[in-house]
């Protein structure tokens, strides 16, 4: 039965079990009630300013993209079949099922809202609710849920959440879901492994917990090695992975969502951090900010900007452990870039370095994808216990002399000093050249007696 430009006040569908209509429905006035078994099927645009009742169900079945304006109202059923989609132009609301058979609702800047008993079925690649500009599928809940399916998803690709409350009390609540097919704008700089997809997620009139989890595309969403990811949220000033959930197996990572709302997004918690510092070493250095060349001196380089290798630590700043390390070369002006692979966080910097003292920095140190430079030469006091000495006025250097590298310059250390000058050992890379000139002979020793005699050693937990 064809009907075009269809225009009811009151129509009960409960003689037929279908009506077909090629041309636009629009429902003003008075009620649309469609009876048990009884469907429309329509190839037109829907419009209504009023809600559709019944137990029966619209189908939208166009060959073309179809038009819903339902003016925020209630459809009992609707079901989608519709390879060229349907387009929501105002926000509506359906009260017992949303069924996928072909194609998807493009939300658009829209809200589709899932009232507390509405069910959905048949979604999958292709068949859900687009979510890829302002409009979110609210959820309507009365009771506790477990991993309730939130059909969302962006092009092709289906990216649901699920969503499960404990505890949770409800007044007027819902939950708001949204898919979004790029890395999180907020994602740490310097990210190693991470999704091309997050999940924003509002949360209102719940008390409880509310756990949501994001299903993924494997291998289009995935940045970097899959396993490593975890599940974060983020609630609009900083990322929390506390009881954060992945499964590489079903693809999906999760996280609790606390206040009013935030989104959940899947990455690892190792970054590219980089740390830019400046120091200077005793025994190196030469004059007017530089230090000597010291690996060419001693025949290992032929860069005269190079002065030698030192090795970097991050270490917890509660229990002092050692995170990472890394060994980088120090400039002859002082500066040193070390590049690791870490979580941005505070940590303590320590310096290591084959014939000077350990040093720590004074106090832990923020450290992320472009840190700020941490200037040991600025003050003693920039080291652990001021423990670095003053080199030019206002500069200041690691100690030199702890040749053993057992954090004391003292009578230890002198053996070694003393046979590498007995044998004249001259331009190879050896710790004993303190003086960096490429000869150990008594040149270095003075250095070496002062540090000893006033019994210096290191300064860290």
């Amino acid at each position: 039965m064809k009907r075009n430009n269809l225009f009811y006040i009151i129509i009960f569908l409960n003689c037929l079990n279908t009506f077909l209509s090629y041309g636009q429905l629009n429902v003003n006035g008075g009620s649309f009630i469609i009876q048990s078994g009884a469907s429309v099927i329509l190839q037109g645009h829907l419009s209504s300013s009023k809600n559709v009742g019944g137990s029966g169900k619209i189908t939208l079945n166009g060959t073309a993209s179809q038009n819903m304006n339902i003016n925020g109202f209630t459809i009992t059923n609707l079901e989608i079949n519709n390879a060229q989609n349907i387009v929501l132009t105002s926000n509506g609301r359906i009260q017992n099922s949303l069924i996928f058979v072909n194609g998807k609702i493009i939300a658009g800047n829209y809200n589709v809202t899932l009232s507390d008993g509405a069910t959905t079925s048949g979604m999958g690649v292709g068949k859900f609710i687009e979510t890829n500009n302002g409009g979110q599928v609210f959820k309507e809940l009365t009771g506790n849920v477990n991993s309730l399916e939130i059909p969302v998803g962006i092009s092709t690709t289906y990216r649901p959440v699920f969503i499960t409350t404990l505890t949770a009390t409800f007044s007027g609540a819902k939950v708001g879901i949204k898919a979004s097919a790029v890395p999180h704008p907020n994602k740490p700089s310097g990210t190693i492994d991470y999704l091309n997809a997050y999940w924003p997620v509002t949360r209102t009139g719940i008390t409880g917990t509310l756990h949501a989890i994001g299903q993924y595309a494997e291998p289009a969403d995935i940045i970097g090695t899959e396993t490593n990811l975890r599940g974060f949220f983020y609630d609009g000033i900083q990322w929390n992975t506390l009881s954060g959930t992945n499964n590489s197996l079903l693809n999906r990572v999760g996280a609790p969502v606390t206040g009013t709302g935030g989104s959940i997004y899947g990455m690892g918690t190792a970054h590219n951090v980089l740390l830019n510092l400046k120091l200077y070493l005793q025994g190196y250095y030469d004059n007017g900010g530089f230090m000597k060349s010291v690996l060419m001196n001693q025949g290992v380089s032929a860069l005269s900007n190079e002065t030698d290798t030192i090795v970097v630590e991050l270490h917890d700043p509660s229990t002092f452990a050692m995170i990472n390390s890394k060994k980088v070369v120090l400039k002859t002006n002082g500066t040193v870039s070390a590049y690791l692979t870490e979580t941005p966080a505070l940590y303590y910097i320590a310096i290591r370095h084959r014939n000077s003292l350990q040093t720590w920095s004074a106090s832990p140190v923020a450290i992320n994808a472009a840190s700020p430079l941490y200037n040991f030469s600025l003050s003693a006091n920039k080291a652990m216990n001021n423990n670095q000495i003053m080199i030019e006025p206002g500069l200041y250097a690691f100690y030199t002399g702890d040749l053993n590298q057992d954090d004391f310059i003292d009578g230890n250390d002198y053996p070694s000093f003393d046979s590498d000058a007995f044998n004249g050992v001259a331009f190879v890379y050896m710790a004993t050249d303190m003086n960096g000139d490429g000869f150990v002979d008594g040149n270095d020793f003075p250095l070496f007696d002062q540090n000893s005699f006033n019994g210096i050693n290191s300064a860290h937990p």
